[in-house]
């Protein structure tokens, strides 16, 4: 497949990091957000769902206010955008079983030429959501995640490089 590239991106400092790292929004309660946004000012959840009275009307107040606090934590160091753009590697145990992946840009021609098939349909109305928070945050903050058939000898050098270089070790056991 054509099109991969690498990218500058903004991460955590690893030392606050499993402060910041969250699970994905449609995996929490409404609830479960607001909580955290109370009890933790460096979760992620302040740019990508930052519910709160003021603004819960509002997308666009939404996306605004996700924008306000990417800056602030830009401004207090929390993130610390990298000097060199490359490619991530993941690699996480879940349930027993192992899983590692590639974290990179890739082109939006392989969708078109349908290098790239849906594993999904996705609602119109989400897609102009992630569209106007990525327009009002500047920055893409939420992956998408590709899955390919099994292919040996990418599979052998993620395991091989990862076992060699190792890896972060976060709270909750996802390395």
């Amino acid at each position: 497949m054509e099109g991969l590239t690498e990218f500058r991106n903004i991460q955590p400092e690893k030392d606050i990091i499993n402060e910041v790292i969250t699970l994905p929004c449609n995996l929490l309660s409404k609830e479960q957000i607001k909580q955290t946004l109370i009890e933790n000012k460096y979760s992620f959840l302040h740019i990508e769902n930052p519910i709160d009275e003021e603004v819960e009307k509002s997308d666009d107040g939404t996306y605004q206010k996700g924008r306000y606090h990417l800056e602030r934590m830009l401004r207090q160091e929390i993130f610390k955008e990298t000097k060199e753009e490359c490619m991530y590697i993941y690699r996480f145990m879940m349930n027993q079983r192992i899983y590692c992946g590639l974290i990179c840009c890739i082109s939006i021609e392989e969708y078109k030429k349908k290098n790239i098939k849906p594993h999904e349909r996705i609602r119109k109305e989400k897609v102009r959501q992630r569209k106007e928070h990525i327009k009002a945050c500047g920055v893409h903050t939420s992956p998408v995640t590709l899955i390919y058939n099994k292919y040996k000898a990418i599979d052998t050098w993620l395991f091989e490089y990862t076992n060699e270089n190792g890896f972060l070790l976060l709270e909750d056991g996802v390395r």
